[in-house]
């Protein structure tokens, strides 16, 4: 089989090519779905392999004077992509780059989005300011011989500083204390399960709501509320039944909460109120 020849005299030539015909060829949803989802490693065995398999092992490089390795190409033509659909997704920028290769700050977008109604844009573009990165080439651009204008340490502690922040933005640790007074509940009573979900966050990368801590007070919060939180938390069982380690085992007293955490049979171990059942 006669394979296309790769006539482009730079990877980033040939990134550019191919992130406009993948975009020119997408739909509006899938789009979308990416726009909502810009997080990399996500698509290394959905699109990244489509794209591996229609522009990167049906082409000849062997006249191609740039790295060629399919997995490596297929992540930087996505992130190419991204920078196409978000206007603030700087393809040559060091921080955008590991900001956006963090689980955490895919996660609390997403929230922030939910609750604002738009993407923490503001926020991205006040922390890269602080970094004072510039147009930072990515590594297949640099002269690891030449001097750069970039500091790692600066930029990890602007990502750093900037999920925090975001953290605080989506949980909205003040509102919820009005919230728990309005309810009648001592916020003291909760503060220690809100310090705990916070917790896991930052060294389990699992985000969790701050209002599923009012679920042991279903009387106080009323049925509707009751549900409702207890469909976030559910949620986030779904996705992952071992929180029921880290997690107030007060929640589970309530047999749905249970029986989803249960479909993991393994995590009963957690639930000793349910072992002889």
């Amino acid at each position: 089989m006669n394979m296309k020849k790769v006539l482009c005299k730079s990877e980033i030539e040939f990134v550019n090519e191919v992130a406009d015909d993948c975009i020119k060829n997408m739909r509006k949803k899938d789009k979308e779905y990416l726009i909502a989802n810009p997080y990399t490693l996500d698509y290394h065995f959905t699109y990244c392999l489509y794209i591996r398999n229609h522009y990167i092992h049906n082409r000849d490089f062997s006249e191609a004077p740039f790295w060629t390795e399919p997995d490596y190409l297929s992540c930087r033509i996505i992130q190419m992509i991204f920078s196409r659909l978000l206007p603030e997704y700087d393809y040559y920028d060091r921080f955008i780059e590991g900001l956006y290769d963090s689980k955490q700050f895919i996660e609390l977008r997403r929230e922030y989005k939910v609750i604002y109604g738009e993407y923490p844009v503001r926020l991205i573009e006040k922390y890269k300011a602080l970094t004072k990165t510039g147009s930072v080439h990515l590594a297949s651009e640099m002269d690891f011989d030449a001097e750069t204008d970039f500091d790692t340490g600066a930029i990890s502690d602007a990502i750093d500083s900037l999920i925090h922040e975001l953290a605080e933005l989506v949980w909205q640790t003040d509102s919820l204390k009005q919230t728990a007074e309005d309810y009648g509940i001592s916020y003291d009573l909760i503060s220690e399960n809100i310090e705990r979900i916070k917790e896991i966050f930052f060294t389990e990368e699992e985000f969790i709501p701050l209002q599923v801590c009012f679920l042991p007070y279903r009387d106080k919060i009323g049925r509707e509320r009751y549900i409702e939180y207890r469909r976030l938390l559910t949620a986030r069982l779904n996705e992952n039944p071992w929180l029921v380690e880290k997690l107030d085992k007060n929640y589970f007293k309530d047999r749905v909460l249970a029986r989803t955490a249960l479909k993991c049979g393994q995590v009963l171990k957690y639930l000793p109120m349910y072992q002889n059942d």
